[in-house]
C-alpha cells in the first residue's frame, strides 16, 4: 500500500467557499467532516446528503484530488489497443480488455488530469439538488483497521441525524440520504443497515445511493473477479489487498484470500448470502461454474473476524434487515471487479421488497463516476443527480 501511495499524487483542497456554495470544515463527534450549503435562499428545508468517499479504506479524504500521471502509465504497455469512446481504457494494460465497447486506437502513454475529485462532486450535489451535503472523513488503513472506519462514519452520521443539528443546517429530517462510492459505498450500505436497527436514532434515512460498492469479502472468485485481471484502475489483486488491509497488515490473510481459502468451515453457512450461482442474472453467469470455496483456517477468522462481520460485508445481512432498508439506487459497471457485489445486492434487496433502481453501465469501469472531465463521468453523475432529485 505504501508503494501505491508513492505512485499516486494526492492533493488536499482546503475548505473554500465559492459564489454558489458555502464550505466549512468541522467535526461531528470528533470525526472530521466538510459541509456544503447552497448560498441561494431557500423557502423550505433542504435535502440532506451524507456522502462517504472511496479509496479502499486506505486512501483519500473528503477534500481529496487524486492524480495519476505518466510515471504510472509507463508501468503499463506503451501501446494500448483498446479504447472505448470515452477513452476509458487509458489505464488498461491489456489489448483485449474491452472487446465489445469501442474502436481500436494506438496511443502512447500520456499524462492525465485529476481523476478523483470529491470536493467538486460535493459542490455539484449541493448546487444541483439545493441540498446540504455532509462529506465525512474516517480513519484510514493501515494506521487504523476495521471497525474504526465503520465507527467513524456511523458516529458522524448519528450526529448529523440529531434534530438540533439538522435544524441548524436547515435540513428536512424527512429528506436525508446516505451515499458513497466503492469503499464509501460499502460504508454507506453498512451504516444504512445499522441505522434501521438503532432505536436511539429517531430520524431515519429516506434513500441510499451506492456507486459500485464493495459488499463482500467471502468469495474472491466471482465471475467479475475472474474476468477482472485486465480491468482498468482496480484489479482483483488490488481489491484483495484493499480488503486485507482493511482488517490487518498481516499478509497471511491476503494470501489466503487470493486462494479463496480464508473462510472457515464453521462459517460456511454465510456463503448462502453471496452465492453468485443463485443471485446473479443469467448473462453474468454464462461460461462460469460455481465452486464452493475451500474452507480455511479457523485461526485467521479468530484473529481477524472482520471479514465475517456484516458491518464490513453488508451482503451478509439477513432478509429481515434488508427489508427495512430505504429506497435504493445502485450503480454497477461492466468492467469492474466489484460489479457482481452490486448485482447481488440489488437482487437481494429486490427479493426483500426494497424499491431498487439499478443502473448498470455497459461500458463503465471502476472510478468512472468521479473521473472528472470525461464524458462517462458526466453521464453517470447526471443520472445520479436525477435519481436523487426525484427520490430524496
Amino acid at each position: 500500500m505504501d508503494t501505491i501511495q508513492i505512485l499516486m499524487k494526492f492533493q488536499e483542497l482546503p475548505a473554500t467557499s465559492d459564489e454558489n456554495v458555502t464550505v466549512t470544515d468541522t467535526a461531528f463527534n470528533s470525526v472530521p467532516v466538510r459541509i456544503y450549503v447552497p448560498k441561494r435562499k431557500s423557502e423550505s428545508l433542504r435535502r440532506g446528503l451524507f456522502f462517504i468517499h472511496g479509496g479502499g479504506w486506505c486512501l483519500g479524504s473528503n477534500g481529496f484530488i487524486f492524480y495519476i500521471d505518466a510515471e504510472v502509465l509507463q508501468m503499463a504497455e506503451a501501446t494500448v489497443d483498446c479504447l472505448c469512446e470515452e477513452q476509458c481504457a487509458l489505464l488498461c494494460p491489456c489489448r483485449h480488455a474491452f472487446p465489445a465497447v469501442g474502436f481500436s486506437v494506438s496511443h502512447s502513454v500520456f499524462s492525465i488530469s485529476a481523476l478523483l475529485e470529491y470536493d467538486l462532486l460535493a459542490r455539484q450535489i449541493a448546487e444541483r439538488l439545493d441540498a446540504v451535503v455532509l462529506s465525512t472523513n474516517y480513519g484510514l488503513a493501515p494506521k487504523y483497521h476495521f471497525p474504526r472506519q465503520f465507527e467513524d462514519v456511523y458516529d458522524a452520521l448519528r450526529w448529523f441525524l440529531q434534530e438540533d443539528i439538522l435544524e441548524r443546517y436547515g435540513v428536512d429530517p424527512q429528506r436525508v440520504g446516505v451515499s458513497g462510492d466503492s469503499a464509501g459505498g460499502n460504508l454507506a450500505a453498512a451504516v444504512a443497515q445499522q441505522i434501521v436497527q438503532d432505536p436511539d436514532v429517531k430520524t431515519k434515512l429516506k434513500v441510499q445511493a451506492l456507486v459500485y460498492p464493495a459488499l463482500q469479502a467471502l468469495d474472491m472468485n466471482l465471475p467479475s473477479y475472474q474476468e477482472g485481471l485486465y480491468f482498468p484502475i482496480l484489479s482483483p489483486l488490488l481489491m484483495t489487498r484493499f480488503w486485507s488491509e482493511y482488517f490487518t497488515t498481516d499478509r497471511t490473510l491476503e494470501k489466503a484470500m487470493l486462494l479463496n481459502q480464508h473462510v472457515p468451515m464453521e462459517s460456511s453457512h454465510l456463503f448462502q448470502f453471496v452465492n453468485w450461482s443463485s443471485l446473479l442474472p443469467e448473462r453474468y453467469k454464462k461460461g462460469y461454474f460455481y465452486k464452493s470455496p475451500t474452507p480455511g483456517s479457523s485461526e485467521l477468522s479468530k484473529k481477524y473476524p472482520g471479514f465475517l462481520d456484516v458491518k464490513a460485508c453488508p451482503l451478509l445481512a439477513n432478509d429481515n434487515i434488508l427489508s427495512q432498508l430505504p429506497r435504493t439506487y445502485i450503480i454497477t459497471c461492466q468492467y469492474d471487479v466489484l460489479r457482481d457485489d452490486g448485482l447481488m445486492y440489488a437482487m437481494r434487496l429486490q427479493n426483500a421488497g426494497v424499491h431498487v433502481t439499478h443502473h448498470h453501465v455497459e461500458n463503465g469501469f471502476h472510478g468512472a463516476f468521479t473521473l472528472h472531465g470525461f464524458k462517462i463521468s458526466y453521464r453517470l453523475q447526471n443520472q445520479y443527480f436525477s435519481w436523487l432529485m426525484e427520490n430524496l
